[in-house]
């Protein structure tokens, strides 16, 4: 019993195994040339379904396809087809397109569907590369007219997109514009969680940029209840806590956000010039909390090095100043401001010789260093 048992669950899983390697193959053949956007069957209800809810043609695979068919189908009767698109790509069969950089000089615009890209410049649909019920590609003949189509017009991620557009160009008063069209129509509903996560990041540099910083300072707060791990959103509310002058909020939120990501340079920076603000302050022991904080995280941080060496340096504690002017070195060897903080804090310990050295690698790296040539000279002639 337990032989035929035993046989019958191998027959049935062998029957399973190949049913599921028949269905993969079928799938594979529905979707060439376009495997790679394939969706599990099982798990995902297949492409038709996934694609409500994710990206498919990511890697503008479709736009192949696409070209082809304008090549064959021309819509001009002289000259060569203007075609727009956000992504390069090459001509492939003939002579008969070229790209154009200029959206309103096109005679064709071409996108996959990632982001609702495809309905961000209205116009008619002439072409559509399909897999299915599900579109990868869309070509469009540019058209005004078509701006107040449902299809084109009510597309919240349309706006989003737009308003990216408009951030880059640095216009935040029309990407801000995009962006509440976009809220309005129930924007979160379209967003993954990551995408979510962004938008919080692109309203809250926009209303920075406008200085609407009460504004902004709300929607960060709202970005990190949603995900408290949300580096660039607790960065971002540093950057405007120290703008409105409360530095202790400003240290926590930056602090968290280097503590998220150590290795991000730009978090590092921001931390590091607010510990530079203490110092200039006169808050000493603020500033070195900071500068101790950021080396904690990466004891490769250069930066954080020199400025611990020059804050001691300015407390008169010359031999710690040397070590962490040092331990820089040993990391940077062809800076010359290591050379320089290190000559001065040897000089003020009497440590001629390696102050001279270290004054000589100064103008070594930066030959045109005032400071360094001024007091090269004058240690010399104190030699002699």
């Amino acid at each position: 019993y337990r032989r035929i048992q035993s046989e019958m669950l191998r027959r049935g899983f062998c029957t399973l195994v190949v049913f599921l390697l028949v269905l993969t193959l079928w799938e594979m053949v529905r979707l060439h040339p376009n495997e790679y956007v394939y969706f599990n069957q099982i798990l995902a209800g297949g492409l038709d379904r996934a694609a409500r809810s994710y990206d498919t043609d990511y890697w503008q695979n479709s736009y192949r396809q696409g070209l082809k068919w304008v090549e064959a189908n021309p819509t001009q009767p002289l000259g060569k087809i203007r075609i727009y698109s956000f992504y390069d790509f090459t001509p492939l069969t003939s002579n008969s397109s070229s790209l154009t950089s200029d959206p309103e000089d096109a005679d064709l615009y071409m996108s996959t569907t990632r982001y609702d890209r495809h309905k961000v410049f209205p116009g008619e649909i002439i072409h559509t590369v399909r897999v299915g019920e599900t579109d990868l590609l869309y070509v469009i003949r540019p058209d005004t007219t078509y701006n107040t189509d449902p299809f084109f017009a009510q597309a919240p991620l349309r706006y989003f997109y737009i308003g990216t557009l408009y951030d880059k160009s640095d216009a935040p008063e029309k990407a801000m514009d995009m962006y509440q069209i976009a809220l309005k129509q129930g924007l979160q509903e379209h967003f993954t969680s990551a995408r979510l996560e962004r938008l919080y990041i692109y309203v809250g540099n926009t209303l920075l940029k406008q200085r609407r910083l009460s504004e902004a300072l709300q929607v960060v707060k709202d970005a990190v209840s949603f995900k408290p791990t949300l580096s660039d959103a607790w960065y971002l509310m540093g950057q405007i806590l120290k703008i409105v002058g409360k530095f202790e909020l400003a240290h926590q939120a930056l602090f968290n956000a280097l503590t998220l990501e150590p290795g991000e340079s730009k978090y590092r920076a921001a931390h590091l010039n607010l510990g530079r603000e203490y110092h200039k302050m006169r808050k000493l022991d603020k500033a070195l909390t900071i500068y101790q904080e950021a080396l904690d995280l990466n004891s490769n941080a250069v930066d954080a090095l020199i400025y611990l060496g020059a804050l001691h340096y300015n407390q008169n504690q010359h031999l710690k100043a040397i070590a962490f002017f040092n331990r820089a070195r040993d990391l940077e060897p062809d800076d010359p401001e290591i050379y320089l903080g290190l000559a001065q804090a040897y000089e003020r310990v009497g440590q001629t010789q390696e102050a001279l050295a270290a004054y000589r690698q100064t103008l070594n790296l930066r030959p045109d260093s005032p400071e360094a040539k001024k007091r090269l000279k004058a240690l010399m002639g104190q030699v002699d």
